[in-house]
């Protein structure tokens, strides 16, 4: 099963690379550039070190275009914009879902810290808070 990891550089996507390569999955390693080009060759020095796949996606453009105009625009009309949801939605979810599924991966994983958990009833995976309160991620998926 393929399984593409977004890497950041930081020491969580790269222990859940490290996690998932020990598990046997195949593992590439995702990285999203959306303020300068230079921000994933920490992410792809790490993937070389795990001997894994890594492509960086480009996102800087769609990034500008739908998070930080949106803000600005928002912002200047008086309202209180919360970028992290334009980023998840259109961004996160969207363009780099779908570079991910154009991969081939059959799911993705991040070092978040947060849950997942299936609802039978509407067949549905869910994004559920970490257990731990003081650590919980899941605002930012």
């Amino acid at each position: 099963m393929k399984v593409a990891i977004l890497m950041s550089g930081g020491i969580d996507s790269t222990v859940s690379a490290l996690l998932l390569r020990e598990q046997g999955y195949e593992v590439t390693g995702l990285t999203m550039v959306h303020l300068e080009r230079e921000a994933g060759e920490k992410a792809a020095r790490i993937a070389n070190e795990l001997k894994i796949e890594h492509k960086v996606v480009d996102l800087r453009e769609a990034f500008q275009s739908a998070v930080a105009d949106y803000f600005c625009t928002e912002y200047e009309q008086g309202h209180t914009p919360n970028p992290c949801v334009k980023c998840n939605e259109e961004i996160k979810f969207g363009l780099l879902l779908k570079a991910a599924l154009d991969l081939g991966a059959d799911k993705v994983a991040s070092g978040h810290y947060a849950r997942i958990d299936y609802d039978d009833k509407s067949q549905c995976y869910r994004l559920m808070k970490g257990l731990d309160p003081r650590k919980d991620q899941s605002y930012f998926l």
